[in-house]
């Protein structure tokens, strides 16, 4: 008798999801910070047809929230505050392409206006809270992660570049303000770990406005 063929397990939508996640993490880590950094993957799980990524934490993730902390105890107002942020945070994470603030009109709380950012320029200079991921996630209070912006029918096209995008709100007193934004150039880089990372530095932003004004 002729030895049976392995079974082949179907790879469903959340595992090809994973492994996109994962094949990028893999060449973000190798182009960032050189192949002395590949164990950073400590262990992948098959349960059924589901795959499961587990990272080591991030130091520069780390590193970037110490940075802005510390910043943020000298820093003059808030936008000197948003500069600082977007250009550390691109500095240090080049594949994340596009970094800015939106932040809500004084005058118009249902209105989005662009703050300091690093990427390339764009158009959407304000963007009504009914359009848009960024305006979805001021109108929904929560962060939203794209993985691929393609497939999202809220996406305001800025750059044809642009594969995948996070943004997370800035809360001051539990009210959102505003939020950060970032692109990236590749599908499905916001891992759960970015998303964290992501927050913490809306929190930085949305703590220092909620001190007196200086």
């Amino acid at each position: 008798m002729g030895k049976r063929p392995a079974r082949q397990v179907p790879q469903t939508a959340p595992f090809r999801t994973e492994k996109r996640r994962f094949l990028t993490r893999i060449r973000t880590e190798k182009r960032v910070f050189g192949p002395f950094l590949a164990p950073f993957l400590v262990h992948l799980a098959l349960p059924g047809a589901c795959c499961k990524l587990f990272f080591m934490p991030n130091p520069v993730f780390d590193e970037i929230v110490a940075a802005l902390e510390s910043f943020a105890q000298t820093a003059e107002n808030a936008e000197d505050l948003q500069k600082f942020a977007v250009e550390t945070i691109a500095a240090r994470l080049p594949h994340y392409n596009w970094v800015g603030f939106y932040m809500l009109d004084p005058t118009d709380d249902n209105m989005l206006i662009l703050g300091p950012f690093v990427g390339a320029p764009t158009l959407h200079t304000r963007i009504p809270v009914t359009e848009g991921i960024c305006g979805a996630a001021v109108a929904q209070g929560q962060t939203i992660v794209v993985d691929d912006v393609r497939s999202d029918l809220r996406y305001l096209a800025c750059s044809i570049e642009t594969q995948s995008e996070i943004v997370a709100p800035v809360r001051v007193h539990g009210q959102v303000v505003g939020e950060i934004d970032i692109d990236s150039h590749q599908r499905a880089t916001f891992t759960p770990e970015d998303r964290a990372f992501v927050e913490r530095c809306a929190h930085i932003l949305g703590t220092y406005l909620e001190q007196p004004a200086k």
